[in-house]
């Protein structure tokens, strides 16, 4: 009988990081196809900070992070010889091997982090949510069209789109009277060439007057990097009558095939 390939996966835990392999064709009980690494194993001894994608190591195997080679005079903490120039390339491999969904599962990222990158993708997440929390809105994995509430005194929505990368906002113009003009722009990524992102947008009564009609407004979402000197192009007027008793309002924006 041919041997079956078997693959490791590795899923992290928090008291440590649990290998768990499958089970070949003998009968094998459970306790014999899982360990278990903990997690201080798979950090720098000197600055205690979890590896990165970079792991270095003097001629005697002994690791360090590459900002502690240089804050060593790349001398080895250990046995003071030369270290920064040699790679530990089998804990690199294994690492990057090591894989987990988003801890931000449950906001819609569909991203699958690898042990090295954990810190920046979390790192970028908070800085976005910190920020603007709670004017963040992440649109599931798979979905162009995501329906929002806005409240008059947010001067602005976050939308996180699709692969975690595309960023648009939602503005809340004050600059009308008797309503708000609310349009799009684009913040990630920086289109090719002059296509912009095109849009559409739906706005409707908050309590479905029969009488009230839908408001639309469509277009491409211009990319801008700062909102100091921009000038909507187009908006969307949203008289003061179509926002509810708590002064918001349900606003649908469909990104179409335009992008």
């Amino acid at each position: 009988m041919e041997k079956q390939s078997m693959k490791k996966a590795w899923t992290a835990a928090e008291n440590g990081v649990r290998l768990n392999v499958p089970r070949a064709e003998a009968t094998v009980g459970e306790s014999a196809n899982a360990y278990t690494v903990e997690a201080d194993g798979l950090g720098c001894e000197i600055c205690f900070e979890p590896f990165g994608d970079q792991i270095f190591m003097c001629k005697n195997g002994h690791p360090a992070c590459g900002t502690c080679c240089t804050i060593m005079n790349r001398k080895c903490s250990c046995c003071s010889e030369p270290i920064g120039d040699i790679r530990c390339r089998p804990l690199e491999k294994i690492l990057a091997a090591m894989t987990r969904p988003s801890t931000y599962v449950s906001y819609g990222c569909q991203k699958i982090v690898s042990y090295t990158e954990r810190q920046s993708h979390e790192k970028l997440y908070n800085h976005i949510h910190d920020r603007h929390a709670p004017s963040t809105v992440v649109v599931p994995g798979g979905s162009r069209r995501s329906t929002v509430t806005l409240e008059k005194k947010i001067p602005f929505r976050v939308l996180l789109h699709r692969d975690w990368a595309s960023v648009f906002l939602l503005l809340n113009g004050g600059d009308v009277l008797s309503g708000r003009s609310l349009s799009l722009v684009c913040m990630s990524p920086r289109p090719m060439g002059k296509s912009e992102a095109k849009y559409k947008m739906e706005v409707k009564h908050w309590w479905s007057d029969p009488s009230a009609p839908v408001l639309l407004s469509s277009g491409a979402a211009p990319f801008v990097r700062r909102l100091d000197d921009f000038r909507v192009r187009g908006f969307l007027f949203v008289p003061d009558s179509y926002w509810n008793l708590s002064d918001s309002v349900s606003v649908t924006v469909h990104l179409t095939d335009g992008r």
